[in-house]
């Protein structure tokens, strides 16, 4: 199956394209996209490449590439969404393209296609690369780490070893430990597992090399924010945003053990229906085939890592996707597949997706004037019925496949280009910017949605007292308060006047914008 050697530049340019799809035209305002893009901004304003800040608050959640990243496309695109996303699309388009690149060196140019058409369908994989926060960066750097372990391992060859230990360090500077804990653990399993866990190999990973090589990058950092902050960064990101995130449940993004799993289903639709029997076709190739017993080695820690954590979110197992998609691939191209089954459950799967979105939007105030854009989503549909006409055709699996991917990234391109931008616009950030004057002066009580920092581009200082809204607001009489209606009794007792009453979107707050009443 040749397609000619600028097959990869086309896929690169492909994902790429759907990755940035609509990226310059919708604001800022996912709760943790808030924080991390005006944490970078905040950081290029004072031209500081160590200690990260929201809202001139240290915030110790995450270490600082991405920021790097957010901090060069500012200065090249200026301050603004598209170049806060810009790199997150590259990550994802480089990720599906190395890991095409791998999998047709060893399993073939037909699985790797399948491999790439299966990461490029998940709408829930497009999303991440839409977003302007740290997991674009771990789910590449850690791919590119793993697949760089398993080329050494195959060739020896000290390129390889070295972008090893770079790219995990890179990892590393991404989300932290987790990346460390990734690497050592699938590499120590992939060796006993193939019963080659013996010094003569170890010793040939120079791990002393990779201690300084991943140490003069990663550590640095870490010291000197540590240094800067007193040892505050360094233990609010060690002990509260590792530890207790796997220990306890955080920001109630808690679950039971199998909310993981579920998460992982739901990522590989259209191609769920072919999961089990992937992993059951990979046990059974373990013994013979080195790149399906690697991939199901870091695909199975991954995930199970996750089940176990108390903090669950749908991010986390991702950088185990691209290994997942190896095994789906690799089943979909050499084994005799049984089509009419699972391609009628993903007619069935695909009906419900726009009448459940249409249903849960009805259900939100908010999004009651844009429900009607759930019926976009009837592609997916129409892509499994092109899909199953094709198979009562007899046509190849190859024209079956692309037609069930069609209709996924169809819907991924509306949603991004129409759906999303249209739901944002709802979000209380954008009514309340169409009724203040930005260049007053903007103070908050409470709490406020992290996305007004970004919006106003200026610090937000907190109110703690009504005493000190009275004295706010005698200095800047012209000026705006933001809060949340569940503290709105506390003021009861100033002459405000509310401007803005909007439900803040995918959370359970509201949003209040008040002026002073002369």
């Amino acid at each position: 199956m040749k397609t000619g050697k600028y097959l990869p530049i086309f896929l690169f340019f492909a994902a790429f394209f759907l990755y940035t799809a609509g990226i310059r035209y919708n604001p800022i305002y996912i709760l943790d996209e808030s924080k991390n893009v005006e944490c970078a901004r905040e950081m290029f304003t004072r031209n500081d490449l160590i200690v990260p800040t929201f809202n001139d608050r240290l915030r110790t959640d995450k270490p600082p590439l991405h920021y790097y990243f957010m901090m060069a496309a500012f200065k090249v695109f200026g301050v603004n969404e598209f170049a806060a996303r810009f790199f997150s699309a590259i990550m994802g388009a480089l990720t599906l393209l190395i890991t095409f690149l791998f999998t047709r060196k060893y399993a073939g140019e037909k699985t790797a296609l399948l491999t790439w058409l299966i990461l490029i369908t998940s709408l829930n994989f497009s999303i991440e690369f839409h977003l302007a926060v740290p997991d674009p960066y771990l789910i590449f750097f850690m791919t590119l780490t793993h697949w760089a372990f398993f080329e050494f391992y195959q060739k020896r060859t000290w390129p390889w070893l070295i972008t090893m230990y770079v790219s995990l360090a890179l990892a590393i500077l991404a989300k932290g430990p987790v990346a460390l804990g990734f690497a050592g653990l699938n590499g120590l399993l992939f060796l006993i597992l193939k019963r080659d866990f013996r010094w003569q190999t170890i010793k040939q990973f120079r791990l002393l090399l990779g201690v300084v090589v991943t140490g003069i990058i990663a550590i640095p950092w870490y010291v000197k924010v540590g240094l800067a902050t007193n040892g505050e960064w360094t233990r609010q990101f060690f002990f509260k945003h590792n530890l207790d995130r796997f220990s306890s449940e955080m920001e109630g993004h808690g679950g039971f053990f199998l909310l993981t799993a579920v998460f992982v289903l739901l990522a590989f639709l259209p191609y769920t229906v072919f999961l089990f029997q992937s992993y059951r076709e990979a046990f059974r190739q373990r013994k013979s085939n080195d790149l399906i017993l690697f991939a199901m080695i870091v695909s199975v820690v991954i995930i199970v890592f996750f089940s176990i954590s108390s903090t669950q979110l749908p991010n986390y197992p991702m950088p185990a996707y691209p290994f997942v998609a190896v095994l789906i691939g690799y089943y979909l191209s050499n084994v005799k597949l049984k089509m009419k089954g699972p391609l009628w459950i993903n007619l069935g799967v695909g009906l419900l997706i726009p009448i459940g979105a249409f249903v849960a939007m009805k259900l939100d105030k908010s999004l009651v004037p844009v429900a009607n854009l759930a019926w976009l989503f009837l592609v997916i549909p129409a892509g499994a019925a092109w899909a199953l006409y094709d198979f009562y055709k007899q046509r190849s699996q190859q024209r079956i496949f692309t037609a069930l991917s069609a209709g996924w990234i169809m819907a991924g391109l509306l949603f991004f280009l129409v759906a999303f931008p249209a739901v944002n616009r709802q979000n209380p950030v954008q009514k309340a910017l169409t009724v203040m004057d930005t260049s007053r002066p903007v103070a908050f009580y409470g709490r406020f949605n992290p996305a007004f920092a970004f919006a106003l581009k200026k610090h937000i200082p907190e109110m703690k007292t009504p005493e000190e809204v009275s004295t706010f607001f005698q200095k800047h009489p012209n000026g705006y308060l933001i809060s949340i209606t569940k503290v709105q009794d506390e003021l009861k007792s100033l002459p405000l006047k509310e401007i803005v009453h909007q439900k803040d979107l995918f959370e359970n707050k509201t949003t209040q914008v008040y002026q002073w009443v002369k």
